[in-house]
């Protein structure tokens, strides 16, 4: 089913893993504008570090993971929030693999922070 809605929506919607203000309930989620959520998930190989009160996923050594939601989202809204985030600095958009609760891996988008640290800090956000 999972896969289906993916390929259904192909065309118009890209995943999306969200781990910080724009996941439900945090203050930017609004900025999804009613993309819909797929599920929850982790993508490996990322830790979260919180700089001044905002979350942001850079890459870590070791068995590290950030928790999140992934989101379908349109291209607009893709838009939308490559700026909010200041793409390309101080975040960058890139590919990463998310383990879904309820299913397969898949291949979505995530907004990452420059550099690498050797140790885990941080897997979830509360807002």
């Amino acid at each position: 089913m999972l896969r289906g809605a993916i390929k259904g929506s192909a065309a118009r919607l890209k995943p999306l893993f969200v781990y910080g203000t724009l996941k439900r309930g945090c203050r930017a989620h609004r900025l999804l504008r009613g993309s819909p959520l797929l599920d929850r998930g982790v993508v490996r190989g990322y830790t979260l570090l919180v700089r001044g009160g905002v979350p942001v996923a850079v890459s870590s050594l070791g068995e590290c993971r950030v928790r999140g939601e992934v989101y379908l989202v349109s291209a607009p809204v893709l838009a939308t929030l490559d700026r909010y985030e200041g793409v390309p600095k101080p975040y960058r958009r890139i590919r990463v693999s998310v383990e879904l609760e309820g299913g397969p891996s898949i291949e979505a988008f995530m907004y990452a922070g420059e550099g690498r640290v050797r140790r885990c800090v941080s897997d979830v956000f509360y807002c």
